[in-house]
C-alpha cells in the first residue's frame, strides 16, 4: 500500500481517469473524489453494512510514532519553560530586595512614590 501524506487543498491522481483531493476543516477531514461513473466509490461502513469485508491493506487506528524531531521539540519546549520559570524567580527576588531596600529608607515620599511605581511595572506575585 502506498503511504502518502498531503497538505491541505494538494491532490492526487489514480491513472489517468482519478483524481483524490483532501481539505482539512478543524479535526475533520473532506477527501474529494473524481473518477468515472463505471468506478464504485463507496465508504467503508457501506461495503461493511453490505456485507463485505475490510481489505487487508488497511491499517488499524493511527500509527503515528513520535520521531526524533518531536522529542527535540518537546526537549528544547522544556528548557524553555525551565529558563522563563529560573528567569521569573530572578526576578521575584530582585523585586524583594528592592523592596527591603525600600523599607529600610522608611517612609518617605520617595519611597512611596518608587513603590507605587514598581508596583505598577511588575506586580508582587506571592
Amino acid at each position: 500500500m502506498l503511504s502518502l501524506n498531503v497538505k491541505d487543498g494538494e491532490y492526487i491522481t489514480i491513472g489517468d481517469d482519478v483524481v483524490v483531493q483532501a481539505f482539512r476543516y478543524g479535526t475533520q477531514t473532506q477527501v474529494l473524489v473524481d473518477a468515472p461513473r463505471e468506478k464504485a466509490i463507496l465508504r467503508g461502513k457501506v461495503r461493511e453494512r453490505n456485507g463485505e469485508i475490510k481489505p487487508d491493506a488497511l491499517i488499524d487506528g493511527l500509527r503515528k510514532q513520535p520521531r526524533p524531531s518531536d522529542r527535540r521539540h518537546a526537549e528544547a519546549w522544556q528548557e524553555t519553560l525551565a529558563k522563563r520559570q529560573e528567569s521569573r524567580e530572578s526576578a521575584r527576588a530582585a523585586l524583594g530586595e528592592i523592596n527591603a531596600m525600600l523599607d529600610a529608607l522608611g517612609a518617605t515620599p520617595e519611597s512611596a512614590w518608587l513603590r507605587e511605581r514598581m508596583e505598577r511595572i511588575a506586580p508582587m506575585v506571592e
